[in-house]
């Protein structure tokens, strides 16, 4: 399960949840696919269309996040993650526009009384306020997500 005190979401795909958070690494790496930086970055997170919310999703389960998890599926496509969250009921399930939501709160990216205002995410959902809670952690082990074509990541 994702440690919102550390900004993780967890992600449900199939019979799995993923833990995700944006990093250094993974903003960066959303900087060269979504062609922004800075602010243009920031609009296109909130924004929120399906090419962002895929690429958001790809680049948390396919960075590696040092000193932690390695990168949990490295040989993930954007069009393999696509159809996983197709199987998952696509832009019309309700979780999946809640876990992006709650990872940009999570990432302080938008603010929790403004998603909550806004209906994107429901009342006292979205983790701990204000950097309340521990500081550390404990990583659990993921296991390997199965990619559309039937073969496993590493």
């Amino acid at each position: 399960m994702g440690n919102p005190y550390r900004g993780e979401t967890d992600l449900r795909l199939g019979d799995r949840t993923y833990p995700l958070r944006l990093t250094i690494n993974t903003l960066a790496y959303l900087e060269g696919s979504l062609e922004a930086t800075g602010f243009g970055l920031v609009q296109k997170l909130l924004g929120g269309g399906a090419t962002v919310i895929r690429a958001v999703f790809h680049a948390c389960l396919t960075v590696p996040r040092a000193r932690e998890i390695p990168a949990l599926f490295a040989e993930l496509s954007l069009l393999d993650l696509g159809d996983l969250m197709e199987e998952q009921g696509g832009f019309t399930d309700k979780k999946l526009k809640e876990t992006y939501w709650l990872l940009m709160v999570n990432a302080e990216i938008i603010d929790r009384d403004d998603a909550e205002k806004g209906g994107l995410i429901p009342k006292g959902k979205s983790g701990p306020k204000d950097g309340a809670g521990p500081e550390t952690s404990t990583e659990s082990a993921v296991p390997p997500m199965r990619l559309a074509s039937g073969s496993a990541g590493s």
